[in-house]
């Protein structure tokens, strides 16, 4: 069986680049079609809210597409997504549809505003600026996935301190570092 520091150190081989959502502390900016969190909601002409057990959802979150700093794969076509949820419980394990709805969009032509809902805000909506990180690190449940974690699982207070490094990584500023996990430990 490895060792804690191998193990950690084959997770390092495994972090990548991702996109991390700055929410507020910045003027917002003039065009609406750009990526929020919370506010009114974006679609098509002639679209409105999507409804549950009669009830308008809320926009929860609205993402332009070109505005992400590392754009996964299955995301090249689309332009443009909102994720609606619904105002009366966490849709937890639910088919889309049944509480909440993701509409992607493959052009940003003929988007708008949708009307205002009828219902109160339940969210602050506020705008979003895209960073890059090119150190993120699988959670607990996917490093299981990737990496065998019984050397750290087994080891006395070695499962809390994988969630510490965690937590720690965007104190550290390790700019540019690959190495986040062994970096940590050693």
């Amino acid at each position: 069986m490895k060792s804690v520091k191998e193990t950690y150190e084959e997770l390092d081989l495994h972090l990548k680049e991702a996109s991390v959502a700055k929410i507020g502390g910045f003027r917002p900016p003039e065009d609406k079609i750009t990526s929020w969190f919370g506010g009114q909601g974006i679609g098509s002409k002639g679209e409105v809210l999507p409804t549950y057990k009669g009830k308008e959802m809320f926009c929860l979150l609205q993402v332009k597409i070109s505005e992400l700093p590392v754009i996964p794969p299955e995301l090249q076509k689309t332009k443009f997504l909102v994720v609606f949820t619904n105002r009366e419980e966490l849709p937890f394990d639910k088919p889309h549809g049944e509480g909440w709805e993701i509409r992607e969009y493959e052009s940003l032509d003929d988007l708008q505003l949708l009307p205002k809902s009828k219902e109160p805000d339940l969210i602050k909506g506020f705008p979003i600026q895209w960073n890059k990180v090119v150190d993120d690190t699988p959670d607990w449940e996917n490093a299981w996935d990737i990496v065998d974690m019984t050397p750290i699982n087994e080891s006395d207070g070695e499962d809390e301190n994988f969630f510490m490094i965690i937590i720690a990584i965007p104190e550290l500023n390790l700019e540019g570092s690959r190495n986040v996990f062994s970096t940590v430990i050693t």
